[in-house]
């Protein structure tokens, strides 16, 4: 028996009202409905200002130009079904949107945080040897975002051939993969996913990182004493703002993930010691959404080269709005004037 009186076969059980009071899913439906209209902007905003600004597309920020089409797709798709079933109290849909809907919002958290592992070694190579060529050219940042899905993709469908399944969560508003089935099958996967999806990303992301950090602090100490050329030292400072803009990214992405990974470890194997409520689930849950929103907000906010642009660009409109309404005003003076001549 789960917690709360929400047994494993209620799981199945489509069209159930939530054990969780109404007005408070109303109240996550809200916030559902916030992190949609936010993130549906800045993803949008992103993925315009790369692909009308050509010098902008440089192999990193290709990967960011991926991970910013998954938030947008799964802001799309995920976000909408969620809003509606918190908002209506219950699983309003069938067994196949449930599967399609927690298959996707899988695929998009299991190949960002690939994406993300990668980023970071590009970070980490391009500080530890600032003054190298590039390894990562175009080629071969669009074969490993295809290898990053192709992982990703191995994951989510395992549970469609029968290696575990997917399913309402105790909750009985959103789907996922099954974490309160305690089957061998449901479980090896569980396992092998915690492994291979959470824990040696996040080990790998953990090492990376506070490398860079520690980098970081030793390049800022390193750029009052060098010698090098005006350009070079441009150069490095760029880099070094462009690893900061990366490590929040990272780090508010793992902030969102981890309270349901928790959830998540606890409900597959700590169940006879830990009893997870459906509110304890859902709120963890929805705090992960937050992961389409935070890359793209971030990435705009302190990447100086689009809040450069952005700024030429709304420059640019407000001195076309003027223009055109001077023009404005001074047609209709110029037609008054000649009525008088």
């Amino acid at each position: 028996m789960i917690s709360h009186n929400v047994s494993y076969e209620n799981l199945n059980s489509f069209g159930q009202v939530s054990p969780i009071e109404c007005y408070k899913l109303n109240v996550l439906s809200f916030v559902c409905f916030i992190i949609f209209i936010f993130s549906l902007f800045f993803n949008t905003i992103l993925l315009w200002v790369f692909f009308t600004n050509k010098e902008l597309r440089s192999p990193l920020n290709i990967i960011i130009i991926a991970l910013t089409f998954l938030n947008l797709f799964g802001t799309l798709t995920e976000l909408p079904v969620v809003i509606i079933t918190n908002y209506s109290c219950r699983w309003v849909f069938n067994k196949l949107i449930c599967t399609i809907v927690a298959f996707i919002m899988y695929f998009i958290g299991c190949s960002s945080i690939y994406l993300l592992t990668v980023i970071s070694f590009e970070r980490w190579y391009a500080i530890v040897n600032p003054f190298e060529q590039r390894y990562l050219t175009y080629k071969y940042t669009c074969l490993i975002i295809m290898l990053c899905l192709l992982f990703s993709l191995i994951w989510c469908v395992a549970p469609l051939f029968g290696w575990s399944y997917y399913s309402l969560e105790i909750s009985l508003t959103t789907c996922s993969v099954e974490w309160n089935d305690h089957s061998l099958n449901v479980i090896s996967y569980n396992m092998t996913i915690f492994g291979f999806v959470y824990l040696i990303p996040l080990v790998v992301l953990i090492y990376t990182n506070i490398k860079l950090i520690f980098m970081i602090r030793g390049l800022s100490g390193f750029l009052k004493t060098s010698k090098q050329t005006y350009i070079t030292k441009r150069r490095l400072i760029k880099e070094r703002k462009l690893t900061i803009s990366i490590l929040l990214i990272i780090f508010c992405f793992m902030i969102s993930w981890t309270p349901y990974a928790i959830v998540s470890l606890i409900s597959s194997f700590f169940y006879n010691y830990i009893k997870i409520s459906p509110i304890g689930s859902l709120i963890p849950s929805v705090f992960a959404k937050t992961s389409l929103l935070w890359p793209s907000v971030l990435y705009i906010f302190s990447n100086n080269q689009i809040k450069t642009f952005l700024s030429n660009k709304l420059n640019f409109r407000k001195k076309s709005l003027h223009t055109e309404t001077s023009y404005s005003l001074h047609s209709r003076k110029s037609k008054r004037i000649g009525q008088y001549v």
